[in-house]
């Protein structure tokens, strides 16, 4: 990536922290506008505006591969920096999120999070995707309830 373009791609990011409160974004700035966010490619990253650049070029490969640079503002002038996943389907998302350990995926068709459950820990892989499925099923048919899905 150029020097140029990868001081406009942390600008973007900065402006949209900061002011918007966060932003999913592709190497070329340009927003994810839909399907389903999942971080936890990566561990999450916190620090300040100043390392935008540092976590970019550190997790470059992901970025190139497709995955989305991620921001939330946790604190005025602190950042959370994330390698994002975007799946169209809400049933993989939610599983994927699960098995992920993440607390919420973000839903960009709608602009709503999505809260998960907590991940089986024990019991063997076919218990723990079992367990997945089931409460993926059970989100998606709360949401339809709901006239969200």
């Amino acid at each position: 990536m150029e020097t140029k373009e990868l001081k406009q791609l942390i600008t973007v990011v900065e402006y949209a922290s900061q002011f918007h409160g966060g932003c999913t974004v592709n190497l070329k700035a340009e927003p994810a506008k839909k399907g389903f966010a999942i971080g936890g490619i990566v561990k999450e990253q916190i620090g300040n505006f100043s390392e935008t650049g540092d976590f970019i070029k550190k997790y470059m490969e992901y970025f190139e591969q497709g995955y989305y640079i991620g921001t939330y503002e946790e604190e005025p002038r602190q950042i959370v920096f994330d390698v994002i996943k975007i799946e169209q389907d809400a049933f993989k998302a939610i599983k994927l999120g699960i098995k992920m350990h993440q607390r919420s995926i973000y839903d960009l068709n709608h602009n709503k999070v999505i809260l998960l459950p907590s991940p089986q820990t024990s019991g063997t892989y076919t218990q723990k995707e079992a367990y997945a499925n089931q409460k993926a099923d059970e989100i998606i048919a709360k949401l339809k309830k709901e006239n969200y899905a």
